[in-house]
C-alpha cells in the first residue's frame, strides 16, 4: 500500500513536471508573442513617426522658401567672415546682446562697403555655434528670391521649424488648416506661421533665439520694408521666449522712419560711422596683412609689401572694407605678378570729392587692365562691347543667373562668357558650377558701373536703359522659342499643380526661361518711349505678336511657377504702359488679356492646362484672345459652347462666408475690404473679422482680426485708415497695410445694443467729411464727429437728425 502510494505520488510528480514544462513552454511562447507584438508596435510607431515627418516635410516644402538667402547656403559658402582680430569690440557687443535681449531689435546701419554683411555672416556663424540662431535672411538686390519680401516669412518659418522641433507641429498645422495663407500678405503669414506658433509653444525653459535680417535696404519694395519693420515690433509681446532680431541696412529714409516709429524701448541702433576712424583703419590694416600673407604664399614672394604701401592703401580705402578686399583680389590674381599689380594700384589716381573716389579709381583700374591696356583700338572696342553686353546683363537683370543661364539667354557659347570673365575675378564671383549664380563682389560695383559720374570712361560705363531694351527683346525671343503647350507633361487637362514633379519642371522650364517669363514686362517698363513705340508696342511689333502666339503658353508657365498673381500684375502694368501709346489695337488685346486672366485666375492657378480648355472655350465670342487661340481648343470637345459676345461688366469672383456684410474700397481702388466670417469651423463659434483683397490680382491680401462681432459698416477714410463699426458699438481704426488696430473707441448708443435698435434705421453709419474728419450716425439720433488725426472724440454738432 505504501509502495502504491509512493508510485502514485511519483506519477503525479512526473505529470506535474510535464505540466510545468508545458506551462513553461507556453509562457515562453506567450513572451515571444508579446515581444513580437512589442516589436511590431515599435515598427508601427517608427513608421508612424516617419510618415509624420514625411508629411511635415511635405507641408514645409510648400512654404515660399529662398534657399540662397541663408548665410550658410551653397551659393554663399565662399563669402567672407570677419578675420581674426578685426571688429573685436563690435562683435563682442553684438554677441552679448544676442545672449540677453534687453531691447528686442538691434539695427546696425552703415554705408555701402563698410562690411555690414561680413559682420552679419560672422554673427550668424557664432549664434549658430551657440545654438541660438533661429533663422536668417540675407537680402540681395540681384537675387529674385532673396530680394523679394514674399519669401521672408516662409524662409524664417522653415528655419525655425527645423531648429525648434516643438514649433514644427504648430507651423505644419497652420499650413494644413489654412494653405491659402502661403499666398497671403506678410501680416497674415507672420501671424499664422511665426507669431502664433511661438506664442503658444510650451518650452521647458525660456529659450534665447536670434533672427538675422541682413541688407534690408536691398528688399525690392519700400512698402514691404515698412511692413517688415512694423511686424518685428511684435516680438516684444512673446513672453515664453527671448527672441531678438538683428537687422542691418544702409541708413535709407524708409528704414530710418520705420525705426523712428517704433517704441524706443523695443530697439537700439548701432551706426558703423560712430566707430572711431582709428579703430576701422586698424581693422582694414589687419585685413590687408592677412590677405597679403596669403598672396605671398601663393606667389612665393618674400618681404613684400612694405608697411608704407599698406598704410597708403589704408588711407585710400577711406574706411571702406570693400576697397581693401577689391585691391587684394586684384593684386592676388594668379595669372599676374602681384608686385607689378600693386605698383599699378599705388600709382593710380584716386583724387576726387566723392566719398567713393578711391573705390571708383580701383574699379576703373581693374576694368582698364582687363579690357584696355596693351591692346589695339579695334580689339579694345570689341572687348568693351562684349563686356558691356555680358557684365551689363549681370548688373541689370532682376535675378541672379549662372553661366549656363546667361549663355542660353544671350545665345552665347560658354567659352565666350568665360573669356569675358577671365580677368574680372577681382570684382566678380564666378563659381566653377555653371548653374550657380554669378555674383558681384559687392553691390557698389553695380552702382559704379551704371553711374556716368563715377564711371567716367564711356567705353566701360553701362547704359541701363539700353540694356533693358536689349533684354526685353531677348526675353520675348526666349519665350517664343521655348514655351509650348503642356511643357511639363501633365497627364490630364485637369491635373493639379500639386501633381507636378520638380525634376520635370527644372528640365522643361530651365532658369533662363523662368527668368524671361517673370521679368519681360519689368525690362519693357524701363526702356525709353521711342524704343517702345518703334520696336515693341506697335502693330505687329514683338509684344503684339507674343500676345497673339504665346500668351496662353506664358500663362501656363506662370501657373507652373505658382506666379499667377504676378502674371496679373504684369499684364496690368503692360496695359498702363500702353495707355500712352497710340496703337489702340494692341491696347485692346492687352486689356482683353487682363480680363481673361482675372476671370480665370483661380482655375488656371489650380490646373494649368485648363488655360486651353475651360478658360478658352468660355471666353466671349468677340474676344481677341478667343479669335487668336480658339483653333487650339482640344479636339475632344466636339461641340463648343455658345459664349457671350463680350466680357460685360463682371470682372472676377472673391469668395466670402458671411451672407451679409459691408464693403469698402480704398482710395485709388487698390484694396476691397469686406466684413466676413474668417473661420466657421471654430467650436466656440464663428471667428469674424475683415477680409482685405488686392483688386489688381484678386488675391487675398490679408485678414484683420480682433473684432468678434458682426461688422455693421466699413469705410476707408484714406489709404492709411480703415474704419469699422461693429455690432458691440465700438469704432475701430485699422492700418490696412499692417492689419493692426490703431484705436478703439466706444460710441454712445444710450446703453442699447446696436442689434436692438429699430430696423428702420439702417446703415451706412459712417461718412467721411471733406476736412478728413469722420461722421458717425448714432441711434440716440445724433451725429457725432471724429477727428482721426488726433483720434479724439468731439462733441456732437448735429443733433436730432
Amino acid at each position: 500500500k505504501v509502495l502504491s502510494i509512493i508510485w502514485k505520488y511519483s506519477s503525479d510528480v512526473k505529470n506535474a513536471r510535464s505540466d510545468i514544462t508545458l506551462l513553461r513552454d507556453e509562457i515562453q511562447t506567450f513572451r515571444d508573442v508579446l515581444q513580437n507584438v512589442r516589436d511590431m508596435l515599435a515598427v508601427i510607431s517608427q513608421l508612424k513617426d516617419r510618415q509624420q515627418r514625411h508629411e511635415q516635410q511635405q507641408l514645409l516644402a510648400k512654404l515660399p522658401f529662398a534657399a540662397s538667402a541663408s548665410f550658410d547656403s551653397y551659393h554663399r559658402q565662399h563669402e567672407p567672415e570677419c578675420i581674426a582680430n578685426t571688429r573685436v569690440e563690435l562683435l563682442q557687443t553684438l554677441q552679448e546682446w544676442g545672449r540677453d535681449h534687453q531691447r528686442k531689435i538691434l539695427w546696425l546701419s552703415g554705408m555701402a562697403g563698410t562690411g555690414k554683411s561680413t559682420i552679419s555672416r560672422t554673427l550668424a556663424n557664432r549664434f549658430s555655434a551657440e545654438k541660438t540662431l533661429g533663422g536668417n535672411f540675407f537680402f540681395s538686390r540681384a537675387s529674385g528670391d532673396a530680394n523679394h519680401a514674399a519669401n521672408v516669412v516662409g524662409t524664417l518659418a522653415h528655419q525655425l521649424a527645423n531648429k525648434l522641433p516643438i514649433l514644427k507641429l504648430s507651423i505644419c498645422e497652420a499650413i494644413s488648416l489654412n494653405p491659402d495663407v502661403l499666398g497671403q500678405g506678410l501680416r497674415n503669414q507672420w501671424k499664422a506661421l511665426i507669431h502664433t506658433p511661438l506664442s503658444r509653444a510650451n518650452f521647458e525653459d525660456k529659450l534665447t533665439v536670434n533672427i538675422i535680417l541682413d541688407a534690408l535696404d536691398e528688399c525690392s519694395s519700400d512698402d514691404d520694408i515698412r511692413i517688415i519693420l512694423q511686424l518685428l515690433v511684435e516680438v516684444k509681446d512673446l513672453q515664453n521666449i527671448d527672441l531678438g532680431v538683428f537687422v542691418t541696412s544702409r541708413p535709407e529714409v524708409i528704414i530710418r522712419l520705420g525705426f523712428e516709429a517704433m517704441p524706443e524701448i523695443t530697439h537700439q541702433r548701432l551706426d558703423l560711422r560712430d566707430i572711431p576712424r582709428s579703430v576701422v583703419q586698424h581693422d582694414i590694416l589687419t585685413l590687408l596683412e592677412s590677405e597679403f600673407e596669403c598672396i605671398r604664399r601663393q606667389h612665393r614672394v618674400r618681404d613684400w609689401p612694405t608697411q608704407q604701401d599698406q598704410q597708403i592703401l589704408v588711407q585710400r580705402s577711406d574706411c571702406l572694407f570693400i576697397y581693401a578686399k577689391t585691391v587684394c583680389r586684384y593684386v592676388g590674381d594668379l595669372n599676374w605678378n602681384p608686385e607689378e599689380r600693386l605698383i599699378e594700384v599705388l600709382q593710380g589716381n584716386s583724387t576726387g570729392m566723392q566719398a567713393t573716389a578711391g573705390l571708383d579709381a580701383m574699379y576703373t583700374q581693374v576694368l582698364k587692365k582687363a579690357l584696355v591696356h596693351g591692346k589695339h583700338e579695334v580689339e579694345i572696342h570689341a572687348l568693351c562691347d562684349r563686356f558691356k553686353h555680358v557684365v551689363g546683363t549681370i548688373v541689370t537683370v532682376f535675378d541672379e543667373l549662372g553661366v549656363s543661364a546667361i549663355s542660353r539667354l544671350l545665345s552665347m557659347r560658354i567659352g565666350q562668357l568665360e573669356a569675358v570673365f577671365r580677368n574680372l575675378h577681382s570684382i566678380l564671383d564666378v563659381p566653377a558650377d555653371q548653374e550657380s549664380p554669378i555674383r558681384l563682389l559687392h553691390p557698389s560695383f553695380h552702382d559704379f558701373l551704371i553711374d556716368g559720374n563715377r564711371c567716367r570712361d564711356e567705353r566701360l560705363c553701362v547704359n541701363e536703359t539700353s540694356m533693358h531694351e536689349s533684354l526685353v527683346g531677348v526675353c520675348l525671343d526666349t519665350m517664343s522659342a521655348t514655351l509650348k503647350r503642356n511643357s511639363c507633361h501633365l497627364q490630364t487637362p485637369g491635373s493639379s499643380i500639386q501633381d507636378l514633379d520638380q525634376g520635370v519642371f527644372d528640365v522643361n522650364l530651365p532658369k533662363h526661361v523662368r527668368y524671361a517669363c517673370l521679368y519681360w514686362v519689368d525690362h519693357l517698363a524701363l526702356t525709353c518711349t521711342d524704343f517702345r513705340a518703334r520696336h515693341m508696342l506697335c502693330d505687329k511689333g514683338k509684344v503684339h505678336l507674343f500676345l497673339q502666339r504665346d500668351l496662353l503658353h506664358w500663362l501656363e508657365a506662370m501657373s507652373l511657377m505658382r506666379r499667377m498673381s504676378q502674371a496679373v500684375l504684369m499684364i496690368t502694368r503692360l496695359a498702363k504702359i500702353l495707355e500712352r501709346v497710340p496703337d489702340q489695337l494692341l491696347y485692346a488685346v492687352t486689356e482683353d488679356a487682363r480680363r481673361f486672366i482675372l476671370r480665370n485666375r483661380a482655375l488656371i492657378e489650380e490646373a494649368p492646362l485648363q488655360t486651353y480648355v475651360s478658360a478658352l472655350i468660355f471666353t466671349p465670342a468677340e474676344s481677341p484672345i478667343r479669335e487668336s487661340y480658339i483653333r487650339r481648343a482640344p479636339k475632344w470637345v466636339n461641340r463648343l459652347p455658345a459664349p457671350d459676345f463680350q466680357w460685360g461688366s463682371y470682372l472676377q469672383t472673391l469668395s466670402t462666408f458671411a451672407p451679409r456684410g459691408r464693403i469698402a474700397y480704398s482710395p485709388g481702388g487698390r484694396y476691397l475690404a469686406y466684413g466676413d466670417i474668417l473661420d466657421d469651423s471654430n467650436e466656440h463659434g464663428n471667428i469674424r473679422g475683415i477680409k482685405l483683397w488686392d483688386l489688381a490680382t484678386g488675391a487675398l491680401h490679408g485678414t484683420l482680426e480682433g473684432d468678434e462681432h458682426d461688422i455693421e459698416d466699413l469705410l476707408f477714410v484714406d489709404a492709411k485708415n480703415l474704419v469699422s463699426l461693429s455690432q458691440d458699438g465700438k469704432l475701430r481704426i485699422w492700418d490696412p497695410v499692417t492689419g493692426k488696430v490703431c484705436c478703439i473707441k466706444d460710441i454712445d448708443y444710450g446703453g442699447v445694443p446696436l442689434d436692438a435698435h429699430p430696423s428702420e434705421i439702417d446703415g451706412p453709419y459712417l461718412a467721411p467729411m471733406p476736412n478728413g474728419d469722420l461722421a458717425t450716425l448714432c441711434f440716440d439720433l445724433n451725429i457725432r464727429i471724429w477727428n482721426l488725426g488726433r483720434r479724439s472724440f468731439s462733441a456732437p454738432n448735429l443733433a436730432n437728425v
